[in-house]
């Protein structure tokens, strides 16, 4: 059986912070990552993990060509993915050092 999984595929932006930023408020993290992110591919991702048969079917941008090859290395068929010019999705998520974000 093959699933196909039509979905986001995000990029996440994860700072590490003392403690999550409030209204009003500048700091400066200590740590810095650019990540592959968004519901759909982390679904496609679990999936491929767990032995599915599965294809992608999104979009991302060819700048962030790198995101469609983490799915492939993953093991999910991206024959249904498209490279566009539009820019990708992203999340920005700020990581405390309780791990909470």
């Amino acid at each position: 059986m093959k699933i196909f999984n039509y979905g986001s595929i995000n990029i996440d932006h994860i700072y590490t912070v003392d403690h999550l930023v409030k209204p009003g408020e500048t700091i400066s993290s200590s740590d810095y990552q650019q990540v592959l992110g968004g519901k759909g591919a982390n679904q496609s991702i679990a999936l491929a993990k767990a032995g599915a048969n599965v294809a992608h079917i999104g979009r991302c941008s060819q700048a962030d060509a790198w995101a469609k090859k983490s799915l492939e290395t993953a093991g999910v068929n991206c024959a249904l993915t498209q490279l566009v010019e539009q820019p990708s999705g992203h999340a920005i998520i700020q990581v405390d050092q309780q791990a909470e974000n």
